[in-house]
């Protein structure tokens, strides 16, 4: 790894499986009809998410020292939960008189399994 700077295809790749990971199939289809729901609607808090994502996830890409980066990324994603909050509240209102069930599978949908990756001590 020459210099602390530059580009490098599996940090770039690394930004996109660890966010799937985080947000797990339903995060993923939330945000992403939550995004076009802001673009219909709040086209500049969708470039207030941006402004914030784009900068810090590219810093962390491209700063080569730093092994944790999924770290950085979790903080870089965060304002994309704006974003999946928006496409939860679009599929719950469309839902209707069947919003409570509508809720409760994507509860069920969303929820990782019960092991931790976290080890007692």
């Amino acid at each position: 790894m020459k210099g602390a700077f530059g580009p490098d295809a599996s940090r770039i790749a690394s930004f996109f499986r660890f966010g799937c990971e985080d947000l797990l199939g339903i995060g993923v289809g939330l945000t992403v009809l939550g995004i076009l729901a802001l673009l219909r609607r709040n086209p500049r808090l969708l470039v207030g998410i941006l402004c914030w994502v784009l900068p810090f996830g590219t810093v962390a890409i491209l700063f080569k020292n730093e092994v944790q980066h999924d770290c950085w990324f979790v903080a870089a994603r965060l304002p994309l939960f704006l974003a999946l909050g928006v496409g939860a509240y679009e599929l719950l209102a469309k839902a209707g008189a069947r919003g409570a069930v509508a809720a409760a599978t994507l509860a069920v949908a969303g929820r990782p399994g019960r092991r931790s990756r976290i080890t007692p001590t």
